[in-house]
């Protein structure tokens, strides 16, 4: 029933609205009031019943499915924040590498480090970092089931952590930019150069013995066999060209002719 429910709220979560566990969680808590308004014993004639063992069953089962509920949330939390502190950790060792000129497999690091926060930052614009993250444990503890103090203490600290993550961020871009700028400048040489690769390519490629009929079958498929192999070569080329063409920010070439001989 639970994994249901995830299903059915899949897009609800995605976006980061819990509004149908609030829902479910206050529906249980209801549940407990009316049950602890029932009596606790009832006479039909001479039956005499004692209702209180079934009221403290169902008592326990409305209990199981609000922590199924609130459990799910508290986990989400943690993940969040396992995942963000993780991240903090690791670009901010990244960012404390010192780049000098000629080490271009460092100064790629650090660029990407700094791309990789440029898209934290980009991805939260709309929903907000932590305002999801605060309305979670809001919600959690309305509901009398609220985060441990130790998650709190990271959710309160975070933030913080992550304003200097970003500026630091910032101000190694600033240092770095005239390396950066100094090898987009080589990037775009050899941008050009692969892109005669790959017009030299496609016109090689249009004499593929496979579009011609007197090639005959046999040969035309062992020409099929071979081109794979090479497109599949020059394509790993191509997305390591877009990957550094992305990271050094100039404009991604699409590659048109490797598509099309695809």
């Amino acid at each position: 029933a639970f994994k249901n429910f995830i299903e059915e709220n899949k897009e609800a979560l995605e976006s980061k609205d819990y509004t149908p566990f609030e829902k479910q969680i206050a529906k249980y808590e209801n549940l407990f009031e009316e049950l602890d308004n029932l009596p606790n014993n009832a006479s039909i004639g001479w039956l005499k019943i004692d209702s209180r063992p079934i009221k403290q069953e169902l008592n326990i089962l409305c209990g199981k499915w609000k922590s199924t509920f609130t459990d799910y949330l508290q986990n989400e939390v943690k993940i969040v924040l396992d995942d963000l502190y993780s991240f903090m950790d690791k670009v901010n060792k990244g960012l404390d590498q010192e780049v000098v000129e000629g080490d271009v497999a460092t100064l790629k690091q650090v660029i990407s480090f700094i791309r990789e926060v440029k898209i934290r930052v980009e991805e939260s614009t709309s929903t907000g970092m932590f305002e999801p993250l605060h309305a979670t444990a809001d919600l959690l503890k309305t509901h009398n089931s609220p985060l441990e103090e130790t998650e709190m203490q990271r959710l309160e600290n975070a933030p913080l952590l992550w304003h200097a993550l970003h500026q630091k961020a910032l101000n190694k871009r600033e240092k770095i930019s005239p390396l950066q700028d100094q090898e987009a400048k080589k990037m775009k040489d050899q941008v050009v150069i692969f892109n005669d690769e790959v017009k030299k390519f496609r016109d090689e490629f249009m004499e593929n013995p496979a579009f011609y009929w007197k090639s005959g079958v046999r040969k035309a498929y062992r020409a099929i066999d071979q081109w794979d192999k090479k497109v599949t070569v020059i394509e790993e080329k191509a997305q390591a060209s877009c990957h550094l063409q992305e990271l050094f920010e100039l404009t991604v070439v699409q590659y048109r002719d490797l598509s099309d001989s695809r």
